[in-house]
């Protein structure tokens, strides 16, 4: 039972940090199409991809699988470079 416990956590960290991921780049889209038209939004939505990474890298080290660990960081990485860019 606990092993299982174990089991659905992980599946639903990991799952959670995927999707947490792709709505980070979603916002980086976001505030690239509305930079001219709209700055102040532009920048709120990269603010929401900061605040994403922030929470990506916090529960990053719970993931327990070495592949999926370095699978997510490696996005993480990317979608660091990415805001980045935004500076």
């Amino acid at each position: 039972m606990p092993g299982d416990l174990t089991a659905e956590f992980q599946k639903n960290l990991t799952d959670f940090l995927r999707i947490d991921t792709d709505t980070a780049f979603t916002f980086l889209d976001t505030a690239t199409i509305e930079a001219n038209s709209d700055p102040d939004h532009s920048r709120r939505a990269v603010q929401k991809a900061r605040t994403a990474l922030e929470t990506i890298r916090r529960f990053l080290v719970r993931v327990k699988d070495p592949a999926v660990h370095a699978e997510i960081a490696s996005r993480a990485d990317q979608l660091e470079s990415a805001i980045k860019s935004f500076n």
